[in-house]
């Protein structure tokens, strides 16, 4: 009886073990496919692990200073695009005294959905981003806008990124990872500045509002706090050079 009970007992117990073994096999092999996966999502950068829901094939426009590459099936629409672009071009460097050395590459996407399902650049891409210029190739990415108008604004906004990137990266003693120490007010600010001008209803109605609220902010407070919002506040900073000062933007970007 002893005997028996011993047995019983040896043999629960290597039951027991068996199972341990197994279920530590199993929360290894969990625990590898994990830091695999994980591996895999961190190697997939420039947004190849975004949900892309069409096959879009582009096609390119070249024009004398742009590669456009588009998949829009409307003729006239992308000519007037490329013109328009040319005539950004032309206003841009008057301000910039600079001249592409290559044709910079536009992506244009037929609408915001698709754009945001873009793989040019990594990251998420909100709702509220009309455009986008990438450093590394100079890339603008953006897509149509309902209107006209909203799509002239973007595409001067985004050339103006261009133009910043050319002059910054291409410089005698500036690099590419300088170009974070940039204040946001001074780079969208003069995006802004050089794409709806002087006069901007927007932008004279946040000064209004900053005004009657007694707060204003200093060059500092707009490098350092984020409350105040670097397009409006860096607009109206531009405008301010702009209407005092006969000195060229790029002057400004290099100090």
């Amino acid at each position: 009886m002893i005997k028996n009970r011993f047995d019983d007992n040896n043999s629960a117990m290597k039951l027991y073990l068996n199972n341990l073994y197994r279920i530590t096999a199993v929360l290894s092999l969990v625990t590898v496919l994990m830091l695999c996966v994980s591996s895999s999502v961190k190697a997939q950068y420039f947004g190849q692990n975004k949900v892309r829901y069409k096959n879009l094939q582009f096609k390119v426009y070249e024009t004398p200073h742009f590669n456009l590459y588009y998949y829009t099936k409307n003729d006239s629409l992308i000519k007037a695009f490329a013109k328009e672009s040319e005539a950004w071009y032309s206003m841009h460097q008057q301000v910039f005294r600079d001249t592409f050395r290559r044709k910079n590459p536009i992506i244009l996407y037929g609408n915001a959905p698709e754009f945001q399902q873009t793989t040019v650049i990594d990251g998420e891409i909100g709702v509220g981003t009309g455009g986008v210029t990438e450093g590394l190739k100079n890339r603008v990415i953006m897509p149509l806008q309902e209107i006209n108008a909203q799509t002239r604004h973007v595409l001067g906004h985004e050339l103006v990124h261009a133009f910043q990137y050319h002059s910054l990266i291409e410089g005698d003693s500036t690099q590419l990872e300088n170009i974070g120490n940039l204040p946001l007010w001074m780079i969208e600010g003069m995006a802004e500045y050089l794409s709806l001008g002087k006069v901007d209803a927007n932008t004279a109605m946040w000064m209004r509002d900053a005004v009657l609220n007694k707060d204003i902010p200093t060059l500092k407070d707009l490098t350092t706090n984020s409350k105040y919002f670097p397009y409006r506040y860096g607009q109206a900073f531009w405008s301010f050079i702009g209407s005092t000062r006969e000195l060229s933007c790029p002057k400004y970007l290099k100090r």
